[in-house]
């Protein structure tokens, strides 16, 4: 099923402008996750760090959701290997729950709750 047969099934059961204020929430985590990965990245050459990105908010039958990808080979070398400098777990523990926060806030905001 494509994103707009997963839209239309999705607009079934919610309001579009409910669906379009999970997209910006979404959107508000993945920023907070991106920009605390970008500033705890060790950085050598810089290729880690550019490789940083957020993906296009998905829209499934029952969900909207995203992904912050670090798109590079040597990321879990770096995060694990024997000399490890990790920066996704650190970043996952401490921006994850800003990152909800944020998710939170914006929905709030844009359904005017």
């Amino acid at each position: 099923m494509g994103r707009s047969e997963n839209l239309g099934e999705l607009r079934k059961l919610v309001r579009p402008s409910v669906i379009k204020a999970a997209v910006e929430a979404v959107k508000a985590g993945q920023a907070v996750i991106e920009q605390g990965l970008r500033s705890r990245v060790p950085v050598r050459r810089g290729n880690l760090k550019r490789s940083i990105h957020s993906t296009k908010v998905g829209i499934g039958k029952t969900s909207v959701g995203g992904f912050v990808v670090v798109g590079t080979d040597h990321a879990l070398a770096v995060e694990f290997g024997p000399h490890a400098r990790p920066f996704i777990r650190p970043t996952v523990a401490i921006d994850g729950p800003k990152a909800e926060a944020a998710m939170r806030s914006k929905l709030k905001s844009k359904l005017g709750i």
